[in-house]
């Protein structure tokens, strides 16, 4: 299992109709993981947790996974500022309704993942394939 103690910040500029906004998520943990699933699966992939804030306010904490084969981050727990859970699905979990996280975002987590060698293949819209452990 490879994870990194040092915090890391992928910072982005974004816009909408309200202006323009940084979006900054500090990556606490990003590491290989796997645990069963239901009916026997077994969930293998890489797990992420971030703190998330928009311009310097913190906003909430997210702990993402994307699994082998799969195509893009998705929220399995999210967290407001103070702590209030607005969900907690648990790795990995796609039974219920999945959310991805902002592109630019995962285009981050994705070079994390190359850089710490966790990741043989990752990107936009490419199936996640792990390094060899």
């Amino acid at each position: 299992m490879t994870t990194q103690s040092d915090p890391q910040t992928i910072s982005v500029e974004l816009a909408d109709e309200n202006g323009a906004y940084t979006l900054a998520a500090t990556v606490n943990q990003l590491k290989r993981h796997q645990e069963a699933g239901l009916f026997g699966l077994k969930l293998v992939g890489l797990y992420a947790q971030l703190t998330i804030t928009v311009d310097g306010e913190k906003a909430e904490t997210q702990f993402l996974s994307r699994l082998v084969d799969e195509s893009h981050w998705i929220i399995d727990d999210r967290f407001g500022a103070n702590g209030f859970p607005f969900w907690a699905h648990g790795f990995g979990a796609r039974y219920l309704r999945c959310h991805a996280i902002h592109p630019e975002l995962a285009d981050g987590l994705d070079v994390l993942a190359r850089e710490r060698g966790l990741a043989a293949a990752i990107g936009r819209d490419v199936p996640l394939a792990l390094a060899d452990a």
